[in-house]
């Protein structure tokens, strides 16, 4: 399952953030052919974006659905627009928020660090990869 392998590359001794983490395993889990210097476009949106922005989790989900889904830029995707739109209603409801400080606040802890946050985005992400949508 998807959320097996977030969390064995989110694992401390990988010292991945949530976001490197996420679209790593992302790239295997889905086959997306990203090169490792790809990788390296979402270490900026570790600790969101180093001002408790957005989440890592949550930037690298939306990372992994625009790859599967981005027909001809977002302006042309329809159903990429709703399996993103869908993934943050369902993030946001399981989580109360998207916004790294808040979410650290609620559920980070020295031990387990954002672990709550990985499991909830992967569940979410191979949830919404599976949901049948009519994207017109």
């Amino acid at each position: 399952m998807f959320k097996d392998l977030v969390l064995d590359y989110y694992r401390k001794e990988n010292d991945l953030s949530c976001s490197e983490a996420m679209i790593k395993a992302g790239n295997e889990y889905f086959g997306l052919n990203m090169t490792e210097n790809c990788f390296r476009l979402f270490s900026g949106f570790s600790g969101g974006m180093y001002g408790n922005c957005t989440c890592g989790a949550v930037t690298g989900a939306v990372a992994i659905l625009s790859l599967l889904y981005v027909e001809n830029g977002a302006h042309n995707s329809p159903l990429m627009k709703k399996k993103v739109s869908r993934f943050i209603e369902l993030f946001r409801k399981e989580l109360s928020s998207t916004e790294c400080g808040i979410l650290k606040n609620l559920h980070h802890t020295p031990e387990i660090r954002c672990s709550k946050m990985m499991l909830v985005a992967a569940q979410l992400v191979e949830q919404v990869v599976n949901e049948k949508m009519d994207y017109k």
